[in-house]
């Protein structure tokens, strides 16, 4: 090669080919072996990555199978009338407070269009 920083074409072609050669004449059981290694790292490399990308999904079924079970977590009032902060005293709509009439309290029944209310028979 010449002596300069700048290498020719062919020098660059020469200098190829010998690395080629020396690699191949003189490290053929070597470079099987890492080759062989390079393969089983690549095989456990795709466990791995498909392990990752399911550990990734599986956060987000979790959130949303919490928010599920939250939800029906969340206080309801057993009055139809009260919000869950004024039936601290767990009542239902025959003796809610609002509504001590019985009949009064079938009435709004009907007027909220409630398909559970109770029909009176005239």
């Amino acid at each position: 090669m010449s002596s300069e920083r700048t290498i020719t074409t062919p020098e660059l072609h020469q200098a190829m080919e010998d690395l080629d050669n020396a690699v191949l004449t003189h490290d053929t059981h070597e470079l099987s072996t890492i080759v062989s290694a390079m393969q089983q790292l690549s095989a456990m490399m795709r466990v791995v990555l498909s392990r990752l990308q399911y550990l990734q999904t599986t956060p987000n079924i979790v959130m949303e199978r919490t928010s599920v079970l939250l939800s029906r977590l969340i206080p309801k009032s057993s009055c139809i009338f009260c919000t869950v902060e004024e039936n601290r005293d767990s009542h239902y709509y025959g003796r809610c407070m609002k509504c001590a009439d019985p009949f009064q309290g079938r009435f709004k029944l009907r007027s909220l269009n409630c398909r559970k209310s109770i029909i009176v028979d005239t």
